[in-house]
């Protein structure tokens, strides 16, 4: 199988990359390397390899990368609200009006499967006596996620009876990859705590799904790999854990004992939610098989032992510079 992944050198990209040439495809990577290319330098010497420097917005080098591809694993975006609000107009480009042309671009070309990386954060706030599911009322309260639920309606509304489309809405990823980042919010903690730096929670009772990056990998090489009818228009929640953010800190506390945790009960966080990972349990019978506590862990014995020079490098953030928008 020869797959097309969009963002190829992202944080979940490049690890992405590396699995599937693992298991025998051959991964062209699309990727404007807005933060770099070294995540991928260990697979420029492979024949099943190839890189194609390109933005998403650049419908004819997107139309070529496109063609005598089976499939499609569609990452690149802006993502996280700090990062959309830089430029919302672009990120509004990007994040949805690519994706459309993306997939009419793949279906036209008679690409068999679409996977696109959606996230948890569609569904916003809920009921703190209830998970949200799939079904769930989507209630998106950043930009950033309001751009997921509009790419996901516009790709529902392109799909065709030829080519497969699968949404993933994942939660909030953690754990080690070749192209680190630091901005999500296991990952800083970890961080923090490895340095002696102060972490600052605020609302310590509101509920967050996490996921375990290679567990992330792993789900979505099922969804090129399962029989067609398993996941055709499907929409599955992809979570590990639901952990309060109290429980992160505790979790930090039980291995970094010097660690300054200080609440901030001043701050409000609108954004408190539980998601079930029930139907892809049952569609696609995945369980997670590493937990939030081992994304941690391994991180922190990374930054501890110096592996990642310098940690606090602004790349590591995944905030473009207005400039590289435009």
């Amino acid at each position: 199988m020869k797959v097309l992944v969009t963002g190829g050198a992202g944080y979940l990209g490049s690890l992405l990359s590396t699995y599937l040439i693992e298991k025998g495809m051959h991964v062209v990577v699309y990727d404007n390397l807005l933060y770099g290319g070294e995540s991928l330098l260990p697979l420029f010497s492979h024949p099943r390899f190839q890189l194609i420097i390109g933005d998403i917005r650049d419908i004819t080098s997107l139309s070529g990368a496109v063609k005598k591809v089976n499939a499609v694993v569609h990452l690149a975006a802006l993502v996280g609200e700090d990062a959309c609000l830089i430029d919302p107009a672009a990120t509004e480009v990007i994040n949805v009006q690519a994706t459309q042309k993306l997939v009419k671009i793949a279906i036209a070309s008679g690409v068999k499967r679409i996977i696109f990386s959606s996230t948890c954060s569609n569904y916003g706030i809920s009921d703190v006596h209830t998970i949200a599911t799939e079904v769930t009322k989507l209630k998106p309260l950043s930009l950033y996620a309001q751009t997921k639920v509009a790419a996901e309606k516009s790709i529902i509304h392109a799909s065709d009876k030829q080519t497969l489309t699968c949404l993933l809405r994942f939660g909030t990823l953690c754990g080690l990859s070749p192209r680190m980042r630091f901005n999500l919010l296991v990952n800083n903690m970890a961080r923090s705590a490895a340095l002696g730096k102060k972490i600052s929670i605020f609302a310590p009772n509101a509920w967050r799904p996490f996921l375990h990056i290679r567990d992330a990998v792993e789900v979505i090489y099922q969804c090129l790999t399962v029989p067609a009818a398993q996941i055709t228009h499907q929409i599955f929640n992809v979570v590990g854990e639901n952990y309060q953010k109290q429980q992160l800190a505790q979790l930090v506390i039980a291995h970094c004992p010097q660690a300054q945790i200080v609440i901030k009960k001043d701050k409000v966080d609108a954004r408190d939610y539980r998601v079930s990972g029930e139907r892809i349990a049952r569609k696609l019978n995945f369980y997670p098989n590493y937990t939030i506590e081992e994304a941690f862990i391994e991180i922190v014995q990374a930054v501890k032992n110096g592996v990642l020079i310098d940690p606090f490098r602004a790349v590591y953030e995944a905030l473009p510079d207005i400039k590289q928008l435009n």
